[in-house]
């Protein structure tokens, strides 16, 4: 399995835009859901060899 690394999608994208729209005055705050969101994104995700996508939640895998 391959980690979702390589590829940011456009609506991934687009939520944090949003977010910086929101939190225009805080930049900290923005940051900070950037920097959690892209990490949640590329460390829970893994791409399969049959192009479907596994959800790492830590729980039971085979939920």
């Amino acid at each position: 399995m391959q980690l979702m690394t390589n590829y940011v999608p456009k609506s991934l994208m687009k939520i944090i835009e949003d977010v910086e729209t929101f939190f225009s005055g805080n930049d900290k705050v923005h940051q900070l859901f950037k920097n959690c969101f892209m990490n949640t994104y590329q460390t829970t995700l893994t791409e399969k060899q049959d192009d479907t996508t596994f959800v790492v939640t830590g729980d039971i895998p085979a939920m």
